[in-house]
């Protein structure tokens, strides 16, 4: 069947792996998601209720696949202290997490890179335009820097 995908309606979440570095490209700013309804969804272990997720869109460069990518308080400072007025977007990155022994939170090491050679995203990013990945978040709904 021959097609052209002409929005990406939703994406999967990618998963971040300890000490496994991935390589992203951002499309999006962060942006603060939805508020999850159900009641088991929205409380932690000690009864808080707990924030909706901060998340941008990204490109998996090894693939071309296209992902949501949670980004916890560490990740979100270091992007906004090294990338002021979201200049990340359009950039590529060596992101790895780190798990810190007593810790409840993970910390990053984060690169910004070049590609050397054409990856498959390279090749293929004519296929779908950027701007029609994701919807873009409501005024008033950007993450807090």
């Amino acid at each position: 069947m021959d097609y052209e995908v002409i929005r990406q309606v939703n994406l999967p979440v990618m998963k971040k792996i300890d000490e496994e570095p991935i390589f992203v490209r951002f499309e999006s700013p962060m942006y603060v998601g939805k508020q999850l309804k159900r009641a088991t969804d929205t409380k932690e272990k000690n009864g808080k209720t707990r924030s909706p997720a901060t998340l941008a869109a990204i490109t998996n460069m090894e693939t071309g696949e296209q992902f949501l990518l949670i980004i916890n308080q560490v990740l979100k400072d270091n992007l906004n202290d090294g990338y002021p007025d979201d200049s990340y977007v359009g950039k590529t990155f060596r992101i790895v997490q780190h798990s810190r022994e007593g810790k409840s939170y993970k910390t990053y090491s984060l690169s910004e890179i070049s590609l050397r050679k054409e990856s498959p995203v390279e090749a293929d990013k004519k296929s779908v335009p950027v701007a029609t990945l994701l919807p873009q978040p409501k005024a008033g709904k950007k993450a807090t820097k």
